[in-house]
């Protein structure tokens, strides 16, 4: 019975997880009303997340859906003009605006109003423009306006585009700021609309959104009428949005870790059966919301860090299912609950862009689905090979006389070295073809390219060190850890640290999150005591005399 009751508890727990604990006080009309938003037609709820994400880092506010805060802001605009929701936290940057004594966070109003600021933000766009390096500063300042900028589209209803074109279902909308014909009465009733549920949020009455919101979706979709298909892809981001399938796995991930943490103090070994399903469950609903990107953007759903991220996770746990066999099976389970369940939190509160974006040209290619999803397999089994070296050690500590068991866990280590090394490979060399076809040359030695031979190299020396015998057991875990950061470098530095065909950042000095540099100073710990030998010592008994 108590087992039950724990059993209860656990599920009501998970399922209190997996749903929001407060409705959302607007229409779902509202959510799902078609706009345009930097070329692309969206659902309202996703253009207000990147509004969000463009002036604060974050998916969300103060416990509001997205579309909630920008209905707020629309609403009330002075109070949106004078919320701190700017932060100056950037060293070099304070200094030279002589902030060093000053608050950090400001409103818009203040941002502004800033001149030294405007200025040093205007003096790195111009750098930039003559392909100039600017300073931390300047680069600084550039990164706050752009955020402020965000904002002041929205409040002066420069964005969204709620209009479409009457004879282009492809072409630019038009904002409130727009002027209409007075003779277009559809474009009429639709900015009349749009400004009435505005008024009536502002006025706090709910009730009427309800109505305006859907006459606003029966008017808009009927002069957009983009054709079924493309009606179809927008009605199922409007599915995405609601059941949220990453944030679902993600959950599904926690349970399967608390199960398989209840397992580990004896409540029952059934917990581990039961968690390898839920586990399989939560990789279904992550590639079910893999396959829904594809559909919507039409392309393959690895375009950007966010869905590689939650790409890497899927191939994670897929890989980990794969090697949870025999006595290994609770400790690898509750290794990729954990550690997917991790990455995909640190993919919503990242400051990511979950946006399903237009590709770029070089990117309109069958290659980035052929290329990416293996070096992306290779990554995921270094992560796993990782992942494991603190398994074994974990097991070596404190199960000292479990030789049979860490041995079993060093060699699924081993295993996935010798997987990341040959799928590296691979991913590398096809990367070279695609380098071809996108830029007519096979190496360049783009800081992507170098990092990538690197990472291969490294694998490859592990991999050979334990095949000759250079390597012992606990030494190929420690050695599957300390070669991981060259895989971090390759798959996250370069594209936001440096400069290069495969940078996002540009190479602007970008900060090295604190989240990042916690983790390579665990890991730099666990190596040190590792080689120092911090492993329990197994017992040496004296044969009893005859």
């Amino acid at each position: 019975m108590r087992n039950f009751n724990i059993y209860f508890l656990l599920v009501f727990v998970g399922l209190a997880a997996l749903f929001p604990l407060q409705a959302a006080k607007l229409p779902k009309n509202l959510d799902n009303l078609p706009v345009q938003y930097q070329g692309r037609m969206t659902p309202f709820s996703s253009f207000a997340r990147e509004i969000i994400l463009g002036v604060t880092g974050k998916q969300s506010l103060k416990g509001e859906t997205s579309t909630e805060t920008v209905m707020r802001w629309m609403a009330d605009p002075q109070a949106a003009y004078g919320e701190k929701l700017f932060k100056l936290n950037y060293e070099p940057l304070r200094d030279e605006l002589g902030m060093k004594d000053k608050p950090i966070e400001y409103s818009l109003d203040e941002i502004l109003s800033m001149g030294k600021l405007m200025h040093l933000a205007q003096e790195s766009a111009r750098i930039k423009s003559q392909d100039g390096k600017t300073t931390l500063a300047q680069s600084g300042a550039e990164k706050v306006l752009n955020k402020a900028g965000h904002l002041y589209s929205l409040l002066s209803n420069q964005v969204p585009g709620y209009i479409p074109d009457a004879n282009d279902p492809n072409g630019t909308w038009m904002s409130l700021l727009d002027s209409v014909a007075a003779e277009d009465t559809v474009a009429v009733g639709i900015q009349a609309g749009v400004l009435s549920m505005v008024h009536a949020l502002h006025a706090g009455h709910y009730g009427q959104l309800v109505e305006l919101s859907a006459q606003l979706n029966r008017l808009i979709r009927a002069r957009w009428n983009p054709g079924e298909k493309r009606l179809k892809r927008f009605d199922a981001e409007i599915m995405y949005n609601s059941y949220r399938p990453i944030q679902f796995g993600r959950n599904l991930y926690l349970i399967a870790f608390i199960l398989l943490l209840g397992s580990l103090i004896g409540w029952s070994s059934r917990l581990i059966f039961v968690s390898g399903w839920i586990i399989a469950a939560g990789f279904a609903v992550n590639v079910i919301g893999l396959l829904l990107r594809t559909y919507i953007g039409d392309r393959a759903p690895w375009s950007n860090f966010y869905e590689s991220l939650i790409t890497l996770v899927a191939l994670l746990v897929l890989f980990g299912l794969t090697f949870s066999k025999g006595r290994l099976r609770g400790l690898v389970l509750g290794a990729i609950s954990f550690s997917g369940f991790a990455a995909l939190l640190i993919a919503d509160r990242a400051g990511l862009s979950p946006g399903i974006d237009t590709l770029a040209p070089a990117l309109q290619s069958y290659w980035l689905t052929i290329h990416v999803i293996i070096i992306m397999a290779g990554y995921a089994t270094a992560a796993l090979a990782m992942v494991l070296g603190h398994v074994a050690l974990g097991v070596e500590a404190f199960k000292p006389n479990d030789r049979q068991l860490f041995n079993a866990t060093v060699d699924a280590v081993y295993r996935a070295v010798q997987f990341s090394m040959l799928l590296i490979f691979a991913g590398t060399v096809l990367g070279g073809v695609w380098a071809h076809e996108a830029w007519g040359r096979y190496w360049g030695w783009d800081p992507k390219e170098t990092w990538a031979l690197i990472s291969w190299f490294a694998y490859l020396g592990v991999a050979h060190a334990r095949f000759a015998g250079w390597l012992k057991p606990r030494g190929l875990a420690l050695a599957a850890i300390g070669v991981f950061p060259i895989i971090l470098m390759t798959y996250y530095g370069v594209n936001y640290l440096l400069s290069g065909l495969h940078s996002y950042a540009g190479g602007e000095s970008a900060q090295v999150p604190p989240l990042l540099i916690a983790f390579l100073i665990f890991e730099a710990i666990v190596v040190y005591v590792g080689i120092k030998g911090w492993h329990a010592k197994v017992p040496h008994t004296k044969p009893k005399p005859a």
